[in-house]
């Protein structure tokens, strides 16, 4: 199971190093594949803080859908993505409403296996917020070591 990690901002302490990733804005479900395809094994889900009940309501629909899809994608049969895609779609739509954007990018982390070693897995990196342009930019700390997965990080717990 993949390791969810949400927050309302990525507060990092300035004297640590920094990778600076740059991330697409998702214009539609079909963007989101390689983040979903990336988010099986680790993402990072940073949003602002919902302004209103209906603007937190939105966003925990469309990551609740995402969450879901992503948990499911590789048992799904190939001609089920499109629909799953399209679903996204509508929620991409409803965000926009709202005035959210979501920006979305994926990177290689390395994580701690249970013998120690670390190995390098695709992470999905979302940034949901105000910034409607095509490109945002998160800095994530260099070498990422996320621990093994265990019973406790298994699922879209936050």
């Amino acid at each position: 199971m993949a390791k969810r990690i949400t927050s309302y901002g990525l507060n990092m302490s300035e004297n640590r190093e920094f990778e600076r990733v740059e991330l697409r804005l998702a214009r539609a479900g079909g963007d989101l594949w390689p983040a979903l395809e990336a988010a099986q094994y680790t993402r990072v889900i940073n949003h602002d803080k919902p302004a209103s009940e209906q603007e937190r309501l939105t966003l925990e629909a469309f990551l609740s859908n995402f969450s879901s899809y992503t948990e499911s994608w590789e048992r799904t049969a190939p001609e089920d993505h499109a629909a799953a895609l399209k679903t996204l779609d509508h929620w991409l739509d409803q965000l926009k409403q709202a005035g959210l954007f979501v920006h979305w990018g994926a990177i290689a982390c390395a994580m701690m296996g249970s013998g120690g070693e670390p190995s390098v897995l695709p992470m999905a990196i979302l940034n949901i917020g105000r910034d409607g342009s095509e490109q945002a930019v998160l800095r994530i700390p260099r070498n990422v070591f996320l621990p093994a997965p265990g019973p406790e990080s298994r699922g879209g717990d936050e």
